[in-house]
């Protein structure tokens, strides 16, 4: 078993009747599940309130028949980090606690890794009237992006062109909103050390 396998690994058991039915039966032969979770810790919640998060999702995966190892994704909102450096907090803190009391159990829930996003929030508005470069970069954003002209580069590549498929408007869209997101995080952070 590798964790690049995540999710149940078995048998399919398939019993034919007399009249031409049949009833399929799924029968798991993993000792160890590896599974992924993400979390989305929302701006309200505290520090305990992640970790019981964290707590419920390993509970919700737990298993008699099995132990199962967990990558642990979360999702932090800026609010929850306040005054601490995020990357010390989350790490050398929330690891230990969703490991404490595992490895005694038959059943165990063993968080192989977390990795922490921290989400940013700004007034989207007040970023567009601001005289800054955030403004000056929000405005442009905001007239929009001809994303074909943009990609194009890269479709038209001869390598790339190969294991590409045209994005939907959708795609697209998500695309902009996640680089607008990207770009006034970054932004933002360097300002704050200035």
């Amino acid at each position: 078993m590798s964790v690049k396998e995540t999710g149940e690994k078995g048998a399919s058991i398939v019993e034919l009747d007399d009249g031409g039915g049949a009833e399929v039966a799924f029968f798991p032969t993993a000792d160890i599940l590896w599974a992924d979770k993400r979390l989305e810790i929302p701006k309200e919640a505290s520090a305990e309130d992640a970790m019981a998060a964290i707590e419920k999702a390993k509970d919700g995966l737990r298993s008699d028949e099995r132990g199962v190892f967990l990558r642990i994704e979360v999702d932090l909102n800026s609010r929850v980090m306040a005054g601490n450096d995020p990357a010390f907090f989350f790490t050398s803190e929330w690891l230990e606690a969703a490991r404490d009391g595992e490895a005694e159990r038959t059943d165990f829930v063993w968080p192989l890794s977390m990795n922490l996003t921290a989400r940013q929030e700004w007034d989207h508005d007040r970023l567009i009237q601001s005289p800054h470069f955030v403004g000056d970069l929000m405005r442009l954003l905001e007239r929009g992006l001809d994303m074909d002209d943009v990609l194009q580069p890269l479709f038209h590549h001869s390598i790339g062109k190969k294991f590409l498929s045209p994005l939907s408007e959708s795609e697209k869209d998500q695309v902009i909103q996640e680089a607008e997101g990207l770009l006034v995080s970054r932004l933002l952070k360097e300002k704050e050390q200035l």
